[in-house]
């Protein structure tokens, strides 16, 4: 049984006496140094019930890419949700797949404001910009009117997040999406609204097509329903 001991490091001893550790057993001859900073790191580290449990995540594009293939993802799909998988300090534990509330709308946010912008509403404050605005509010309690400014908006926020393509919406990609995204206790109700929702009638407006679809999701699934 490997156990870890403390003492002086011979070498060390020049420069000052400074402590050093190391792990020894009846299989090590000597004394083998380890990394304090790193044994600490491996013994605090938590226990987790996840698909991730036991991996260890760093910024590389291995991991990513692993993570990306297994669940079936394009190149482009994960990067955009990268993040999600990656805490702010080197080498955290992911404790699960979902967003939270708050990263939902932190990720909304930059969204919303870039296709604000592409379906030709300003950054000014006027009257103009504070009307789009609160169209885009209004979709999220059931607001939907034939305004074409707000039709591009949905179009292009569907698009932005890979859910559009072909001019048609991507249904597949959404229900990866909400597994991918969403709280778990939602996503059985969201698949359920996006499936339906998918079988509507395309337009010949791009933009019709995007919002009718974001428009018919809201109405089957009031309760739990998420748009930029």
């Amino acid at each position: 049984m490997a156990r870890l001991w403390v003492g002086k490091d011979e070498d060390a001893d020049k420069e000052g006496g400074q402590e050093s550790r190391g792990i020894e057993g009846s299989n090590v001859k000597g004394k083998e140094r380890v990394n304090v900073s790193e044994f600490r790191q491996t013994r605090a580290s938590p226990k987790l019930s996840n698909p991730l449990k036991n991996t260890r995540i760093s910024s590389n594009d291995e991991f990513f890419k692993s993570r990306r293939d297994s669940l079936k993802l394009s190149p482009e799909a994960f990067n955009f949700h990268q993040e999600t998988f990656l805490s702010k300090k080197h080498n955290h534990y992911v404790n699960h797949l979902a967003m939270t509330i708050e990263q939902m709308r932190k990720t909304a946010t930059g969204i919303r404001n870039t296709c604000i912008t592409k379906t030709g509403v300003k950054a000014a404050v006027d009257d103009s910009y504070l009307l789009n605005v609160e169209l885009v509010e209004g979709m999220k309690t059931g607001q939907y009117p034939e305004d074409h400014d707000l039709q591009c908006y949905a179009q292009c926020v569907m698009k932005t997040i890979r859910t559009f393509k072909n001019q048609k919406v991507d249904v597949d990609m959404v229900i990866k999406q909400i597994e991918m995204m969403m709280p778990i206790e939602w996503q059985e109700d969201m698949k359920a609204a996006a499936r339906k929702c998918g079988a509507l009638e395309s337009s010949d407006d791009i933009c019709v097509t995007a919002f009718n679809y974001v428009k018919c999701n809201y109405h089957e699934n009031p309760d739990n329903f998420f748009f930029p």
